[in-house]
């Protein structure tokens, strides 16, 4: 198995705990996941969500320079 394959299973898997493990299903689920996984990185993040961990930065919440901005900018740090 790859690790395309592995990950391909993962996502199969938890498309049928979403829909309540449905018997007879997992040639779509595997269908469904396969696409997931070669759709672009962002249509990708948009159907799985943020990483865990991890929580979207908006562009207000930017740098001008491009990169994130730690904590509050609005409010000065004693």
């Amino acid at each position: 198995m790859t690790n395309r394959d592995d990950r391909i299973r993962e996502i199969a898997y938890f498309l049928w705990l979403d829909e309540g493990c449905p018997e007879g299903e997992a040639d779509r689920h595997w269908s469904m996941a396969e696409a997931m996984h070669d759709s672009q990185p962002s249509e990708r993040k948009r159907l799985e969500g943020e990483p865990p961990g991890e929580e979207p930065v908006s562009a207000d919440r930017r740098h001008p320079s491009g990169g994130r901005v730690i904590g509050n900018p609005t409010v000065p740090r004693r």
